[in-house]
């Protein structure tokens, strides 16, 4: 497999809004580490993915749509070969004009151009240095995350549950040169990037984490994917409550995961073999709980500032009444295959996806954002995710407990081109 790396900062001004929380009421003030775009471009025979992450809360659809044309005219990349990651990261800043803008909160336009020049050349900085590399696995678990659901008298709400076991499936993919050097690392874990919830810009904990292995592997530039972190959380908490974390505590929690993944790669190696094949599914997910056009409008007259955002959002969207989940299948020759996700999925789909394949690895905050994707059980017992959520996001009404079957009978879909 050949393999092009790159990495760009992206760091904006003081001054921007960020996203990830709408209890903030002013910019960002301060900024305590930079963040970056960084690139991986994988390729094998006829093939080419190109990973693009960057330390933000998530890619708007508008901007995904913007930035793959611009990659298919400038590089002849197409839609099924770009795959933007994002780190989920709360303390990062606003990219994009698709997302919902809480208000006071508002996107600077020129801070999301600024963005999409610098993907564009870590784009062509990784096209110009493809190298050959072997790629191999590293299985390992980690304890800093946990479920975040708790059932009180019929009602949830967002606190730490021991009870429930969280995904603590940590997996690094290695890409070594003919020395043995490191020369990329792709690593997953399932945990919000939401230590910290103040004016302070930084890359949370996965972008300080790329900072340190990167430390350790000069030659290397190492990217995050989220894994379905949707009802997972940092294990910050005080007595039943969840904390936040300032910047320094950030960088104790980053130094950990750092130190877990080393370890991790120092166990056995799985070879990922060469090959790479790409499938895409889409599918509407329904949602219900709708308004009609006529309720809109009125809202965008009466409501609040926040319901007259939301309104107009909905409006401009054309009060869609279903929202499309996109997911990709990229698979390695053998040892690998990475399923995307353009939402906030919910633990539960990535063990279902292990159950069908136990090579997969499964990255939410993908190629786009519609939202919380839960399971019936959590859309039945309501709570943040699956209900008080779909509003920040400008979805229309909320999803239907249909889409699990949904995505489960497309997931089994996605297994079959494998077996054939």
């Amino acid at each position: 497999m050949l393999l092009g790396v790159a990495k760009v900062c992206i760091t904006p001004p003081v001054g921007v809004w960020q996203g990830g929380y709408a209890s903030r009421t002013r910019p960002c003030e301060k900024i305590s580490e930079d963040i970056f775009v960084r690139v991986h471009i994988h390729r094998h025979q006829e093939q080419t993915v190109a990973y693009i992450y960057a330390d933000i809360v998530q890619w708007d659809n508008l901007v995904v749509a913007e930035a793959r044309n611009t990659l298919r005219e400038k590089f002849g990349l197409k839609e099924n070969q770009l795959v933007f990651l994002a780190s989920h990261n709360h303390s990062g800043p606003i990219v994009g004009h698709d997302e919902m803008q809480i208000p006071p909160a508002v996107e600077s336009p020129a801070y999301t151009s600024f963005v999409m020049e610098k993907v564009c050349q870590a784009v062509e900085t990784a096209l110009s240095c493809l190298r050959e590399v072997t790629m191999v696995r590293y299985n390992g678990l980690c304890r800093q995350n946990v479920f975040r659901r708790v059932n009180e008298d019929g009602k949830v709400r967002m606190a730490p549950n021991y009870e429930v076991p969280a995904d603590r499936n940590l997996t690094v993919l290695a890409m070594r040169d003919g020395d043995g050097v490191v020369r990329g690392l792709m690593v997953h874990y399932a945990c919000h990037a939401n230590l910290a919830n103040n004016y302070e810009l930084h890359p949370d904990y996965p972008g300080v984490t790329l900072r340190m292995l990167d430390e350790a592997y000069p030659d290397s530039v190492a990217l995050f994917m989220q894994g379905c972190t949707g009802d997972l959380r940092p294990n910050s908490v005080c007595g039943t409550e969840f904390v936040p974390a300032q910047y320094d505590k950030v960088l104790q929690f980053a130094e950990i995961f750092a130190n877990t993944c080393r370890r991790t790669m120092e166990g056995p190696a799985i070879p990922v073999k060469d090959g790479l094949r790409v499938a895409v599914e889409k599918l509407r997910l329904p949602l219900v709980n709708t308004r009609t056009r006529e309720e809109l409008e009125e809202l965008t007259r009466t409501g609040t500032d926040f319901q007259r955002s939301w309104a107009q959002t909905v409006l401009r969207r054309g009060n869609p009444a279903s929202e499309v989940l996109e997911i990709m299948q990229i698979r390695y020759g053998s040892g690998c295959t990475i399923y995307t996700f353009n939402g906030e999925v919910v633990q539960a789909y990535a063990a279902y996806a292990r159950e069908l394949d136990p090579e997969a690895v499964c990255a939410a905050y993908t190629n786009g954002m519609i939202g919380y994707i839960s399971t019936a059980k959590e859309i039945v017992e309501g709570g943040y995710e699956p209900d008080e959520s779909a509003p920040y996001f400008g979805l229309a009404g909320t999803y239907s407990i249909e889409i699990e079957q949904l995505i489960r009978d497309r997931f089994r879909k996605l297994r079959e081109t494998i077996k054939n």
